[in-house]
């Protein structure tokens, strides 16, 4: 069974791209709002519905499955400004040049960021910003980026981050190890290279996420 969020993984040009979308419009086919958020430099989601590539805000591409894109910058400000209401933080510290360029050199911000913006997407989003998704679906990075953002939330517990960093670790590792809320699917290709990146990819999976990979119904 599909949990809350589904991270589609695999190697670059298996297809996740195309999986996400056929599992977004089989979900939104039921009556479930489908957000599929991807992190990728050319979305190439909405142009293929006859739109424009989606931005950072959820763009419906079809009625019940919308599209959206990961943006470092914006999940910043978003997180700042929109969810800890500390605009002024945000203007004069956090978006000067050196406290940028800190963010974005430090490994591992930029994807907490991300699976922050999930646990917002399915927690805080209705009520701060009026999105409300039965089912979001991760297009995600090819196999090693996309598998590190699995293994993250246990390399950021070594840390033992307090304050604002520390909550928001917490947050990530109960919405990462919980099955009804998150879970991942394997996408591969009858080819040598794929599947060999695949039968690495699925223990790692396993292992990060505490369970296997599963599979739609």
């Amino acid at each position: 069974m599909l949990s809350r969020i589904v991270f589609v993984l695999g190697k670059g040009g298996v297809g996740r791209s195309t999986v996400s979308t056929a599992l977004g419009l089989m979900l939104a086919e039921r009556g479930e709002r489908v957000l599929v958020l991807e992190w990728t430099v050319a979305e190439p989601i909405a142009p293929w519905f006859g739109l424009p590539p989606a931005g950072t805000s959820p763009v419906e591409v079809t009625p019940g499955l919308a599209v959206t894109n990961y943006r470092l910058d914006e999940a910043l400000r978003a997180y700042f400004v929109d969810h800890l209401k500390l605009g002024m933080f945000y203007r004069h510290v956090v978006n000067g040049t050196p406290m940028r360029r800190l963010i974005e050199a430090a490994p591992g911000i930029a994807e907490l960021l991300f699976l922050g913006q999930l646990w917002w997407l399915t927690t805080l989003a209705e009520q701060e910003a009026g999105l409300r998704f039965d089912r979001i679906v991760v297009d995600a990075p090819a196999t090693g980026h996309g598998a590190s953002l699995l293994d993250l939330p246990a390399t950021l517990m070594g840390m033992r981050a307090t304050g604002l960093l520390g909550d928001e670790i917490a947050r990530v590792v109960t919405m990462m190890h919980d099955p009804a809320w998150t879970s991942a699917l394997v996408v591969t290709l009858a080819e040598d290279l794929a599947r060999e990146e695949t039968l690495e990819l699925v223990p790692r999976a396993t292992a990060a996420l505490g369970r296997p990979p599963s599979r739609p119904s």
